[in-house]
């Protein structure tokens, strides 16, 4: 549980994106951000050019930048599409990077230098028009489309509804395709633009949030993560990695959960920095202190009841570091008899009594001494949230 997770474009450009970062750096073992020329520059305002630094250079966030991005073309007049990758002149990460850190810090020199170190430590990937052939074969199936697309309107413009006997699906034509829809556009543009006013809602543009959601899903799998969905990746993930998606939810229903149960009435991480009471600086400060927490929650099972597993860890012998040391000498030491079976006398019970001695000291180190996870929510986990446990 909570091993690794990935955030893509959809989730980074969620206004809540500060709150949902901070608790998977926090929980999650490995951290794994993809991010265009756009997106990057959420993240960078978000955190601000020294914190993302200190959290990639840290080793507690991955950065992978997009060098290029797809769309769908119309060829000419028809109503026929086509992928496409494109690039625009200086969204490259070597000439964006360092312009980004400049504007960000106000300082020339130095957004150059933090770019130089940042740059060295991410990677970069770009699509290749080659990939984008076998896209078109995720999209021709009409039962995927058929379903998925209502789910997805209902996603993007939350006070339209779509007709019961929507049909939308896409057609192959040789390296092209076309769409076959029954849905009034002009009808779910005039809900469309309440909240876009300047955007107009396309079958074309459809098909690529079609595709954005695959890609951010297929690039989670690659690197064997969860992702954090927002609604439409949740619509696109639910219709083609159940299981998938099954995972992420659970996690986030466990994040939520131990947090209100371990920290009554305190806020949330997310809460905590989406209000802005605490900074994405403040958890980078905090993750040196949280990395035995860490390593503890992806050692459960991924189907643990994480509230549970914690409170039999926490209670778990807690009452011995409470017993003055001769006492729990005293008790190790019956228990140790006991389990000999016998009074000892003589050579050999002078030699028992040194082993004993020696299992008692032991013992005693593991029974009173030893990481427990409430040493961490309840100290510097709870002083983060300003609670008193």
């Amino acid at each position: 549980m909570f091993e690794s997770i990935a955030i893509g474009h959809a989730a980074l450009t969620d206004g809540a994106i500060v709150g949902t970062l901070a608790e998977c750096l926090l929980f999650y073992g490995r951290v794994h951000v993809i991010v265009d020329s756009g997106t990057f520059t959420t993240l960078a305002r978000v955190c601000g050019p020294d914190t993302l630094l200190g959290f990639v250079e840290d080793g507690n966030l991955a950065v992978t930048y997009l060098e290029n991005r797809t769309a769908v073309a119309r060829r000419g007049n028809e109503e026929r599409f086509g992928l496409v990758t494109f690039q625009a002149k200086g969204l490259d990460s070597q000439t964006y990077i360092p312009r980004m850190f400049q504007e960000l810090t106000g300082k020339s020199g130095k957004g150059r230098r933090l770019a130089s170190r940042l740059l060295a430590r991410i990677s970069t990937t770009q699509y290749h028009s080659s990939e984008l052939t076998g896209v078109i074969d995720e999209l021709i199936d009409p039962l995927y489309t058929d379903r998925v697309i209502p789910e997805l309107l209902s996603a993007i413009v939350p006070g339209y509804i779509p007709p019961a006997n929507l049909v939308f699906r896409v057609h192959r034509e040789s390296e092209f395709f076309i769409v076959e829809t029954n849905l009034h556009l002009d009808n779910v543009n005039a809900e469309y633009q309440r909240t876009h006013p300047q955007g107009k809602l396309t079958s074309d543009l459809l098909v690529t949030y079609l595709y954005g959601g695959s890609a951010d899903l297929a690039f989670a799998a690659n690197k064997a993560s969860e992702l954090a969905c927002v609604k439409i990746e949740s619509v696109i993930a639910e219709a083609r990695l159940n299981a998938a998606l099954a995972k992420s939810t659970y996690s986030a229903n466990a994040r939520s959960a131990f947090q209100k149960i371990v920290v009554p009435r305190a806020r949330s991480v997310a809460e905590a920095v989406n209000d802005g009471y605490r900074s994405l600086e403040d958890v980078r400060r905090l993750l040196p202190k949280a990395a035995q927490f860490k390593t503890w929650l992806a050692s459960q099972p991924d189907d643990a009841d994480l509230i549970q597993e914690y409170v039999q860890q926490t209670t778990s012998l807690e009452w011995t570091s409470k017993l003055p040391t001769k006492s729990l000498r005293f008790i190790l030491f019956n228990a140790a008899q006991v389990g000999l079976g016998a009074a000892i006398a003589g050579l050999p019970g002078a030699v028992a009594g040194v082993a004993i001695a020696a299992a008692d000291s032991f013992l005693l180190d593991k029974l009173t001494v030893g990481w427990k996870p409430h040493q961490f929510i309840r100290g510097p986990f709870a002083d983060f949230l300003g609670s008193q446990t």
